[in-house]
């Protein structure tokens, strides 16, 4: 995002609704992990590039979590 860091936009997002359930996309895996435990929005982790089929199951997934 040119505009801003996905940590920022993590942020601005649980600023709006504390209760969003977030899906992060990234191809460097340790930000799952530091994400996961400073921010509980974070519900899942898709390491790029990954398959639509990934995306749609992990997407489930995270929409019926708690």
């Amino acid at each position: 995002m040119p505009e801003m860091s996905g940590r920022d936009c993590l942020m601005k997002l649980v600023k709006i609704d504390p209760s969003v359930k977030v899906l992060i996309a990234s191809g460097y895996a340790p930000e799952y992990e530091l994400h996961k435990e400073i921010h509980p929005p974070v519900k899942g982790f898709l390491h790029k590039p990954f398959a639509i089929e990934e995306l749609l199951n992990q997407s489930r997934s995270v929409l019926d979590s708690d």
